[in-house]
């Protein structure tokens, strides 16, 4: 084999190697990480997501079709955490700044007390030093 034939070959493996990876590109759906929480068994996990992800899913615990966006809610007092699911799927869409008005929402109607001292829990990025 000559030197052209040689380059030529490379040359098109090349093409192929970067239509594919241009291809991969075009169809990786952009994610976004996120709390998720079942509303049926209270199970909760922060991982990546499709950002067009429609809502209830699937959760892989309890197999129910009740996994939604959720907001955490801590003690101050004692540090229990608390996972809330946000079941309304028009806040679901709209992301963060609805996500803020679906917690203002909650804090509206007297918040969340901790399940263990009772004292009032607030949200996660709303705590001193978080």
């Amino acid at each position: 084999m000559g030197k052209k034939q040689i380059i030529i070959i490379v040359a098109v493996i090349a093409i192929i190697v970067g239509g594919i990876v241009i291809a991969k590109s075009l169809t990786t759906k952009p994610s976004a990480l996120a709390l998720l929480v079942c509303d049926s068994c209270k199970a909760s996990v922060t991982q990546k997501i499709p950002v067009d992800t429609k809502f209830p899913v699937k959760c892989g615990k309890c197999g129910a079709q009740a996994v939604y966006r959720g907001a955490q809610f801590k003690c101050a007092k004692d540090g229990t955490t608390v996972a809330v699911p946000m079941k309304d799927t028009e806040h679901m869409v709209e992301g963060a700044t609805q996500k803020a008005n679906i917690v203002e929402d909650i804090l509206s109607k007297g918040g969340l007390a901790c399940p263990k001292c009772k004292a009032k829990m607030l949200p996660v990025a709303e705590l001193p030093g978080q």
